[in-house]
């Protein structure tokens, strides 16, 4: 008995420790990375990325194949929330009350219910945020949705669009554009 007690309390002080230390390490950096992510400020991130992001959406071919990108990668959801939220905030002041709050509810049913058709990745904080607002225990304003358009455009540039700059359809039809506009002498 005193053999085994004494085993069990040296794993206890030793081993467990030992394991959370290397599991804090491991996992310290991710950690960070989501952490952070909750404060990201679009305009200090890669801007590389952003910026062939808005280059890519400012353009009507580059929208549809992006889309198209979207689709084949079954995160669509991500490009038509930040479109349809970003045009609600920007409406905003023009729109009545009555508008406003219709396509406030049309964008949470469809993006941000738990039982929405086309429910996009967010952290709970923002999800619960937004459904406080929905229930009446916020007031509605145009910022509602500013950090999960943020996060989504973010998902978009950092995500989808690292994967579309892969694709033979990328290349083919932008690279060849890029290569063009680089060769092109200074004067």
């Amino acid at each position: 008995g005193d053999i085994q007690s004494r085993g069990i309390f040296l794993y206890w002080i030793l081993v467990i420790p030992g394991f959370c230390v290397a599991i804090t390490r491991m996992l310290y950096p991710a950690y960070e990375l989501i952490a952070a992510s909750k404060h990201i400020d679009l305009k200090n991130s890669d801007e590389n990325a952003i910026k062939v992001l808005n280059n890519l959406l400012d353009s009507e071919i580059g929208r549809q194949l992006f889309k198209a990108h979207m689709v084949n990668e079954l995160n669509i959801e991500n490009y038509y929330f930040w479109r349809e939220a970003t045009e609600w905030r920007n409406s905003f002041d023009v729109q009545t009350e009555q508008d406003r709050l219709r396509r406030f509810r049309f964008l949470v049913e469809t993006f941000i219910a738990p039982d929405a058709l086309m429910k996009i990745n967010i952290n709970s904080s923002q999800n619960n945020e937004i459904m406080k607002v929905l229930e009446g225990r916020r007031q509605l304003a145009s910022a509602v949705f500013d950090d999960a358009i943020r996060n989504v455009f973010t998902l978009m540039a950092f995500d989808s669009m690292s994967r579309f700059r892969r694709t033979e359809l990328y290349k083919k039809q932008f690279l060849q554009s890029e290569v063009n506009v680089k060769e092109e002498p200074s004067i």
